[in-house]
């Protein structure tokens, strides 16, 4: 044991328990007795049994943030601080079904479904990863699906129109070909060919601040996006857009309310693109290709959405053999 005397009085001792080299500061001179219970105490917190589950978050954060995207790594502190105190302070080894079903109760008072899902999803990839032989099953609320607009072609045809020559024309024109948002910010000329472009960059949103990365959401590399010949002449014409992602929604809700247009996202062009693709016949597997969607299912269940004005037409042709079968 070592014990130097510091500046203002305060004392630092160098102490080893169970073969591990401690350094203690004190605002006075301890006693035995005091270096000894502080010894304890470090020794106590050292051991991994004893470590918090906030401690094995941000552990598990740390191991990961050179292979999860910046968004995701930001997302994951964010949720750390909703988490339930009952839960972060826990120790590992304390932790079982019960509490972690306390822990999603408190949080559902005060968050909606996704969020807690989400929290959910990070607790369970945390419980995985440091005590894989633990099996539990919570429940959370269900999460429903919200009624959202589609817009039509009729839509983003006056959209578009009353854009020209403005600054989010292009913008606008990529996002009805199914480019994402980050996307679109993170084009250059030199992505533009005659009649497709390839995505080599992405600009994203991280907390307030944008950065570019070189790699897609899907992590392809260098995709390439067939486009008209007509439209990327025009866009060329126009120029890129050179603003911030969020700010193409914000002009997007103005326009729609400027033309009585009912209100939808950016996004929700990822969702009309393979819509009309699917609609005028396009086999699936080019629509995946083409919108980088990494499987079929993926494409079925959240971007292929149904037009209810087409139902009847699409519908007509086996309903009349079913008519004339029953009746």
């Amino acid at each position: 044991m070592y014990i130097e005397k510091r500046a203002n009085n305060c004392y630092r001792v160098v102490a080893k328990k169970n073969k591990k080299t401690y350094r203690l500061n004190f605002d006075h001179k301890p006693t035995q007795k005091e270096i000894y219970l502080e010894l304890e105490k470090r020794a106590e917190l050292a051991n991994p049994e004893n470590q918090t589950f906030l401690f094995y978050v941000n552990e598990y954060i740390n191991i990961k943030s050179n292979i999860l995207s910046p968004v995701t790594i930001y997302d994951y502190k964010q949720t750390i601080k909703i988490i339930p105190d009952i839960l972060l302070n826990a120790k590992l080894k304390d932790i079982d079904q019960s509490l972690i079903q306390k822990a999603i109760n408190f949080l559902t008072k005060t968050k909606g479904a996704r969020t807690v899902h989400k929290t959910k999803a990070l607790i369970s990839s945390v419980l995985r990863l440091y005590r894989p032989d633990f099996a539990y099953i919570v429940f959370a609320p269900k999460i429903i699906k919200k009624a959202t607009y589609l817009p039509t072609i009729d839509d983003v045809a006056k959209i578009i129109k009353y854009t020209r020559g403005k600054n989010y024309e292009s913008a606008l024109l990529l996002a009805a070909f199914g480019l994402r948002k980050s996307e679109i910010c993170g084009l250059s000329y030199e992505d533009l060919y005659d009649n497709y472009i390839v995505i080599r960059h992405v600009k994203i949103k991280v907390g307030n601040n944008f950065v570019i990365k070189d790699t897609t959401k899907n992590y392809d590399k260098d995709p390439i996006v067939y486009i008209p010949k007509e439209i990327l002449d025009r866009i060329k014409e126009v120029g890129l857009f050179n603003g911030y992602p969020d700010s193409i929604n914000t002009y997007l809700y103005r326009t729609q309310k400027k033309l009585g247009i009912q209100k939808f996202s950016i996004h929700k062009l990822r969702h009309f693109y393979p819509s009309i693709l699917h609609l005028y016949g396009v086999p699936d597997k080019y629509a995946m290709k083409q919108g980088r969607w990494k499987t079929n299912q993926v494409l079925k269940d959240i971007y292929q959405d149904t037009y209810d004005y087409e139902m009847e037409k699409i519908l007509n042709t086996a309903h009349n053999v079913l008519v004339q079968e029953i009746l």
